[in-house]
């Protein structure tokens, strides 16, 4: 097994620390669920109450971290320094773009009962999409993109987001949340397909950045959706 470098290992502790202590400043129940040392009785099979689902909704979340770190301890041992370095600034990037986007979807539910609920459901499916590409890693796979034109899909991903914009023109706590989680997945999809194309494929970086924005741009027409 090969020795770390002092910057692999660096980064592998901010990922750690990130992972430990950044949680969103809302919603106050969400930190409270993930902080408090006294939980509640609550049962999820199947779950009944409001209280029921929030806290079920934060062990599936759990359950997906549990199963990413595994992946990324088996994963990362096999990896050249270089390619480490380049996978623990990738997750880096990606608990940021977690962190902000799950920040942003709650903030609609914020100050009602249910935002513990959005809040660990999306982290919890931005969790699982995380770990099954970890999990293709290991399998030296690299998830396919449906698409093939990248431009084209740049261009729907920015109309979308531009929609989502017009229809928070009125609400400058939610326009910042968005802008706070398009930059820190801007910022995602750069640093994941860099570790892509030190992966080892020619088309890596260019199958990477679709993939990647297929998935971004799924998630804002959700959101549009929602508002229907």
């Amino acid at each position: 097994m090969r020795s770390a470098p002092l910057t692999a290992l660096l980064s592998r502790f901010m990922l750690l620390a990130v992972a430990t202590i950044a949680l969103p400043s809302f919603p106050a129940l969400a930190t409270e669920m993930a902080m408090s040392p006294h939980e509640p009785d609550y049962q999820c099979d199947p779950p009944v109450t409001q209280l029921d689902m929030n806290f079920c909704a934060r062990d599936r979340w759990q359950a997906e971290d549990d199963r990413l770190d595994a992946l990324y301890e088996r994963l990362e041992p096999t990896l050249s320094d270089l390619a480490a370095t380049a996978l623990a600034e990738a997750q880096l990037a990606w608990a940021e773009y977690r962190d902000a986007e799950c920040e942003f979807a709650t903030s609609a539910y914020m100050g009602g009962s249910i935002a513990p609920l959005i809040y660990h459901d999306c982290r919890q499916a931005l969790t699982a999409a995380r770990a099954d590409e970890l999990a293709a890693y290991i399998d030296d796979r690299r998830p396919d993109a449906e698409r093939s034109d990248f431009e084209e899909l740049e261009g729907e991903q920015r109309a979308a987001l531009y929609t989502l914009y017009f229809h928070m023109a009125s609400n400058v706590p939610r326009s910042e949340d968005l802008s706070a989680a398009d930059t820190a997945w801007t910022n995602y999809r750069y640093t994941v397909c860099e570790l892509e194309s030190i992966l080892g494929q020619t088309s890596g970086r260019q199958n990477c950045r679709l993939r990647v924005t297929e998935q971004r741009l799924a998630r804002l027409q959700n959101y549009l959706e929602q508002r229907r």
